[in-house]
């Protein structure tokens, strides 16, 4: 399991961010309640993250706090 994911914001979406993490970028699914208060990219950011995993796809969510 993926809990948080913390590096450089790379590039930012209103509903998808890559952050990098030593080298390697993980993409994640964002609400725009995250979207809207995200640092400049460069910034460093902390995610708190789910890992949904079906037979046909894994996905990776990230949320600025745990309420969302």
């Amino acid at each position: 399991m993926i809990a948080f994911v913390r590096g450089k914001l790379a590039e930012s979406l209103p509903n998808q961010v890559t952050v990098d993490v030593n080298g390697v970028g993980y993409h994640a699914f964002i609400p725009l309640s995250t979207f809207d208060r995200l640092p400049q990219p460069g910034a460093e950011v902390r995610l708190l993250t789910h890992y949904h995993v079906t037979d046909r796809d894994h996905t990776l969510f990230g949320f600025l706090t745990s309420e969302e």
